[in-house]
């Protein structure tokens, strides 16, 4: 009972993690632009390629938790790339990555929130997801101009390694007798 709300729990802040980042750097291009000896139209790229998370989405896999916490561990890795190399290059790619990865983690903890909250339970369940994306779509620009000012825009980036350090270790484990295929967790 616990384990698959600590799982909803993790699920949850990767999904205000993952809207928070794709709205994070909408204001706080020109920032970026100026601190980083960016180009504008890099800086715009950058902000946009986080939508590969649609792609990520698509991808084909069986759903375990360790797809989960693989992709919200690439999602952290390209997260510090992106904090310590900041160029236009290397920022698009990263934030590509996030993306893919980030969609990747959706879709997976999805599917073994669902299965662990199967029939009627499922839908306050995601409306909590649903939630917690709002806000944190609704969020990511505050979130960028306060970090922004108090910091560097990298600091946004080093937060993500943290959030996603505390997302992947929080994830449980499942039990061996999981089936997710079946739509069951117990």
């Amino acid at each position: 009972m616990i384990r698959r709300w600590l799982m909803l729990i993790s699920f949850t802040l990767a999904a205000f993690l993952f809207a928070t980042n794709l709205t994070v750097l909408n204001v706080i291009h020109e920032h970026i632009s100026r601190d980083h000896e960016l180009a504008p139209a890099a800086v715009a790229w950058a902000s946009n390629a986080f939508f590969v998370v649609l792609v990520g989405a698509l991808v084909p896999f069986k759903a375990r938790r360790s797809v989960f916490v693989s992709a919200v561990a690439v999602f952290g890795l390209a997260s510090l790339l992106g904090a310590f190399f900041v160029e236009a290059a290397v920022l698009i790619a990263v934030r590509g990555v996030q993306g893919l990865a980030a969609g990747v983690a959706i879709r997976a903890g999805f599917v073994l929130v669902v299965a662990a909250f199967r029939g009627a339970r499922v839908w306050p369940m995601v409306v909590m997801l649903s939630v917690a994306g709002a806000l944190g779509l609704v969020g990511g620009p505050t979130v960028g101009v306060v970090i922004n000012e108090v910091s560097a825009f990298t600091s946004i980036l080093l937060a993500d390694v943290v959030l996603a350090i505390l997302v992947a270790a929080s994830f449980p484990p499942l039990p061996a007798t999981s089936d997710v295929s079946g739509g069951r967790i117990r």
